[in-house]
């Protein structure tokens, strides 16, 4: 007969039974929590992966900002509206102010301008240079009158031409010496007239050579920097292709897509001032430089439009380190944001620093007021991590910088993260060439060709190209129809 366990035995292997059990539960809950925490960076760590490519897709294709296929979207997520195409937003009259949109004085809704521009058509980064309501051209392409050559009186864009270092017409006829001191007259050193920009001749009137104008008027400047400049008269200027293309190109585009179009020499200087009272021409000067172009003095405006050579800089200008100015892409924070502040976001789309904001501060500002935020999960399981990739376009020491986030926050413990990196990819100018547009359907002017416009019902989206000069290829954001 077998002996059954004693009292003792039994209790000794019950207990040596629950300490394997309570070792075995514990072992399978530590490895239960590996492979959880296993899976969850494994997520992490694949929408991490999705969010960058998707970063680098939108350096290159832009569809946080303009997205071909719609103009209807709407994405508010992280705060932060989204319309299809807000940038291709294009106004026929000039707003009046910027009610705190952004530039130089973004906190205190100040004319973009300063007084210093009439009123004028006015675009996007994305709106189609050939876009007109029948009446009214956005940038129109024709040929000025005149008996100099007729490629100096070509306006408007032309697509295929590549501002050959060889061809006059792209040189700057200019002093340079004359660009833009804050001069007063003889006899007002004390400063109490107020500054008059310099009009200073000592090497002749170089608005003969170079103007924005076809037919200038010389002479007569009372605000020259040895007083009057006396009188001359109405000529033909040699060369005015240059200038009228660099205003063409600031006024479709907006001050970053200036600067992405033009060749990375170019001076930005104009002859043909304008002077402005409250948004209204009151008086031409011709003969001198264009103030919103060239001002250098202390106080002066658009410092950052006046060159792109290096040591002259547009952008964090080495001539006064403590003021940098900062052309940007500027982002419509909002779906319902009036067309004149999408228009005067990227007119006067540039950051400068004054008011004394130390230089986080500043740039603090800057990137909030840029960012382009979607959301890479609007619609996703409780559990996942939230996911937004954000991009920030701007010009900094003559470089264009696309600044990519993908921003990342767990919604069990609140950990947060994020990879900030720079990348390299497609131009403005080359996204604007992805893009497909065709004014002579643009019935309501909107630029954008939607499904009951188009003939064949489909929305004018990407432009498909066949070859170089193939007459089947769309025409685009930059192109105009044949005549």
């Amino acid at each position: 007969m077998t002996k059954a366990f004693t009292l003792i035995e039994l209790l000794i292997a019950l207990g040596l039974g629950m300490v394997i059990m309570l070792t075995a539960v514990a072992g399978l809950r530590v490895a239960s929590q590996g492979i959880t925490t296993a899976n969850r960076l494994s997520l992490e760590n694949r929408l991490i992966r999705a969010g960058m490519i998707q970063a680098v897709e939108q350096v290159d294709f832009w569809t946080d900002v303009d997205d071909p296929t719609r103009s209807d979207i709407s994405d508010s997520s992280n705060g932060v509206g989204f319309q299809g195409q807000a940038l291709r937003a294009w106004s026929t009259t000039h707003p009046s102010d910027c009610n705190g949109v952004g530039g130089e004085n973004w906190d205190q809704g100040q004319d973009w301008s300063s007084g210093k521009e009439p009123s004028a058509v006015k675009g996007g980064p994305f709106t189609p240079f050939a876009i007109t309501n029948g009446s009214v051209f956005l940038w129109e392409r024709k040929l000025e009158t005149g008996t100099t050559p007729e490629a100096e009186r070509e306006r408007g864009w032309d697509a295929r031409y590549s501002w050959p270092a060889a061809d006059p017409r792209t040189w700057w006829y200019g002093n340079y010496g004359e660009r833009g001191t804050n001069w007063s007259r003889p006899g007002d050193l004390d400063g109490l007239s107020g500054p008059h920009w310099a009009n200073d001749q000592h090497l002749g009137r170089y608005a003969l050579f170079s103007n924005r104008k076809t037919r200038p008027t010389l002479g007569n400047d009372p605000n020259g920097r040895w007083g009057d400049t006396g009188p001359f008269g109405q000529v033909e200027a040699v060369h005015t292709w240059r200038d009228n293309q660099l205003i063409g190109l600031r006024n479709a585009l907006g001050l970053y897509g200036l600067w992405d179009y033009v060749p990375g020499n170019a001076i930005g200087h104009i002859y043909g001032d304008i002077e402005v009272s409250n948004n209204s021409v009151t008086s031409e000067v011709d003969e001198r430089y264009m103030t919103e172009w060239f001002s250098m003095g202390q106080g002066a405006q658009h410092k950052q439009m006046r060159s792109r050579l290096n040591g002259e800089s547009s952008w964090y200008t080495a001539i006064w380190p403590s003021s940098p100015s900062t052309p940007t892409l500027w982002f419509p924070g909002q779906t319902d944001q009036p067309t004149k502040d999408k228009i005067i976001g990227q007119q006067r789309g540039y950051f400068k620093n004054e008011g004394g904001i130390n230089k986080r501060g500043f740039q603090k500002v800057m990137h909030a007021f840029i960012k382009s935020d979607r959301s890479l999960l609007p619609q996703k399981p409780t559990s996942w991590p939230s996911l937004s990739v954000i991009q920030r376009r701007f010009c900094v020491a003559n470089h264009f910088v696309n600044l990519c986030e993908v921003r990342w926050q767990m919604p069990t413990t609140g950990e947060e993260g994020a990879i900030t990196f720079n990348a390299f990819g497609t131009t403005l100018r080359g996204a604007r060439q992805q893009r497909a547009y065709d004014p002579r359907l643009d019935t309501n002017h909107d630029a954008w060709v939607s499904e009951a416009e188009s003939p064949t019902g489909n929305a004018q989206s990407w432009a498909t190209w066949y070859g170089l000069n193939d007459p089947r290829n769309d025409l685009t954001l930059d192109e105009y129809p044949a005549p």
